[in-house]
């Protein structure tokens, strides 16, 4: 006698009631969003694996990927957790395209289009989602906007919080280039998030990096005049701006 009949006999009722929800509509649609989880994910890192690799064959298997999420079944009711996976799959599909300068603009189009489609209804039920609002100005930067396409983006950035060191330089990548087109409120936010990442000693390398590359442009100008204001700040600053100038 199995364990299955054995249990059956013993909790009929019981062993019924769980069919009887594993076979409801609920049940089928758990079962599904969690295949469906699955799968995004596979296709998610085919994408990321094709772009590390960057070989002769990542162009076609990131659009094969890409295809595959852009036409799933049901695409519309993915859970949270899916919508988020396929929008990062399909932001790193078209950042790839675009820096590599791969795919047709049809096809990076559809990219962006999907991944923005992906990010707004991730956003429309969690509106203080950081990641989500990064990302969307992210393909807009990428897509050639102009700085007020991104404002909107970017201030929802900063109004979420942008506390932790990769979100932040990934803001200030994105918000420096447009330093001239900032009004003076987004100016003293930009300072004030710099001040805060830069003042800790373990980032002031990347400061250092992207002085030495960077000194001229006027944001960057301001950011480090705002930090050799502190002489600690500055004596670990100029250290680490003489190693990179001499392995240059």
């Amino acid at each position: 006698m199995t364990i299955g009949i054995l249990i059956g006999r013993i909790f009929p009722a019981a062993v019924m009631a769980v069919a009887a929800a594993i076979l409801t509509t609920a049940g089928f649609d758990h079962l599904r969003q969690f295949e469906t989880g699955r799968e995004i994910q596979r296709l998610r890192k085919v994408i990321e694996d094709a772009a590390a690799a960057n070989d002769e064959g990542a162009g076609q298997r990131i659009l094969t990927a890409t295809e595959a999420i852009l036409t799933y079944p049901h695409a519309g009711n993915f859970d949270s957790r899916t919508q988020e996976k396929a929008a990062i799959a399909l932001t790193t599909a078209f950042q790839f395209c675009v820096i590599q300068q791969r795919c047709s603009s049809e096809k990076r189009e559809a990219m962006a289009e999907g991944a923005q489609g992906f990010i707004k209804t991730r956003l429309a039920g969690a509106p203080a989602d950081t990641y989500s609002w990064m990302r969307i100005a992210w393909v807009h930067l990428l897509s050639g906007r102009p700085w007020y396409d991104l404002r909107p983006y970017m201030r929802m950035v900063i109004r979420t919080g942008v506390y932790e060191p990769a979100l932040i330089r990934a803001s200030l990548a994105i918000m420096m280039p447009f330093w001239n087109d900032l009004d003076d409120e987004e100016r003293l936010s930009v300072r004030g998030i710099a001040r805060r990442t830069y003042g800790l000693p373990g980032e002031r390398r990347h400061l250092a990096a992207q002085a030495v590359a960077k000194l001229a442009t006027p944001g960057w100008s301001v950011i480090m005049a705002d930090m050799l204001v502190d002489s600690r700040a500055a004596e670990d600053i100029n250290r680490e701006m003489r190693i990179l100038l001499r392995r240059n």
